[in-house]
């Protein structure tokens, strides 16, 4: 089954796409191509302080609760995220609901007060999030990674930004990277699920998202950076935890790399499924981790790969050793085999196929795409880019990403840093 997706772009700059499903819900989601990354460290966490924010009240709907009875009211859910390159805000409703859940997406982006009563509330709100995040080794480890492969920038910094940028943010603040940055140039808005008319539904983010005709069409300038991924390097935190939280791995692709799908075979086969060598080995073998997985993360002109774990802090650089055999391994005496990359192919697959039943997993992937890529890429393409993969392929990216310097991010009670660098050289 192909779903078909329709694309127009307004006179604004604004792009519209629609994807028609069988099913009775729709999605409607508004995404805007501004993030973390984008940041000056001053102003860090702002995106997401953004996406906090604007809840607060809007044009029509004056408040929270306002809000929150316009969609619930009618059995919907919404919510809204924001990562390294993106911000998002969506609704879920019945089919017969869409105009609500078009209007809820456009209040938000276009529409709202800032109401500066709120202000201190939401700082205190966003800085119990902070602690959240804090209090989670998993975490912790993830995101100093990003800092050990990405440095001192919008892609190393945390999407939530620090105590002491939180503690400094003002309305003016907000409003202003707001201004910059919510233009029709930088933001795609999506439904998917029972729609019948694409004109329909142009028309109607026409009404909706009608201030955007009167903003600049300019995009604002996107500085990519130049990332060096030759050293190892190792961040510990000495932290009085159960067990020793850890992510050890490596720079990576780009988003859109002509070998993006064997990565995502390399992945799926070393550590991406519960039958992968990783998993299998660490966890059902050794019996060192509750949980390991391996995943990667693409971004305009870098990426990432790592092995994330909660193992025995008693047997930490037992863990870290197997890891790395595996790595090691993987490119040398046990690569892997055709067995093994096919079954990775039909994982991927079936997993892509069950997320097509999704209207918000659909709108998602389609409007993320066509933020950050300018395209959809259709079924038919990503289907045929992943069965034209070979075992060699695999080995290739495999040996291409690992020839970059290692890195590696760990949580626990250890004071020692020395003893883990000498397990990377």
């Amino acid at each position: 089954m192909e779903l078909k997706s329709k694309v127009t772009k307004l006179k604004s700059g604004l792009r519209v796409v629609s994807v028609p499903m069988a099913v009775e819900s729709v999605t409607v989601i508004a995404i805007v191509g501004v993030g973390s990354r984008y940041e000056d460290p001053k102003i860090g966490g702002v995106s997401h302080f953004i996406e906090h924010f604007v809840g607060n009240g809007t044009k029509k709907y004056k408040n929270k609760k306002d809000i929150w009875l316009a969609i619930e009211n009618v059995g919907g859910v919404r919510n809204a995220f924001t990562d390294k390159q993106v911000t998002g805000y969506y609704s879920k409703v019945a089919k017969e609901h869409l105009e609500l859940a078009t209007d809820m997406c456009g209040e938000l982006v276009c529409r709202p007060l800032f109401p500066k009563k709120y202000l201190e509330k939401e700082r205190g709100i966003i800085l119990e999030e902070l602690k959240m995040y804090e209090d989670k080794p998993e975490v912790v480890a993830a995101q100093n990674f990003d800092g050990l492969l990405f440095g001192d920038t919008g892609l190393g910094r945390d999407v939530i930004g620090t105590r002491k940028s939180l503690q400094e943010m003002s309305i003016s603040k907000m409003k202003s990277f707001w201004q910059d940055w919510y233009v029709p140039e930088t933001t795609v808005v999506g439904v998917a699920g029972g729609i019948k008319s694409h004109q329909k539904f142009v028309e109607l983010v026409e009404k909706k998202f009608a201030e955007f005709a009167k903003m600049s069409k300019k995009k604002p300038q996107v500085v990519v950076g130049n990332f060096s991924h030759e050293k190892s390097r190792v961040c510990l935190v000495n932290k009085p935890t159960e067990q020793a939280h850890l992510v050890l791995g490596v720079g990576a692709l780009k988003r859109g790399a002509k070998d993006e799908y064997a990565l995502s075979i390399m992945n799926a086969v070393f550590g991406g499924m519960a039958t992968s060598r990783c998993f299998q080995k660490i966890r059902e073998e050794m019996g060192l981790a509750y949980y390991i997985k391996s995943g990667a993360d693409a971004f305009s002109e870098t990426g990432s790969w790592g092995v994330g774990a909660g193992v025995k802090k008693e047997y930490v650089e037992k863990a870290i050793g197997a890891i790395l055999k595996e790595m090691k391994n993987f490119v040398d005496k046990r690569k892997p085999t055709k067995s093994e990359v096919e079954r990775a192919k039909t994982n991927i697959i079936g997993n892509i196929k069950l997320k097509m039943e999704s209207s918000s997993d659909e709108v998602g992937r389609v409007v993320s795409g066509l933020v950050l890529e300018d395209r959809v890429k259709s079924y038919g393409e990503i289907f045929a880019g992943i069965e034209a993969v070979e075992v060699d392929d695999v080995v290739a990216v495999a040996e291409k990403i690992f020839k970059n310097g290692l890195n590696l991010s760990i949580v626990g009670p250890f004071e020692d840093k020395e003893r883990f660098e000498k397990l990377l050289r």
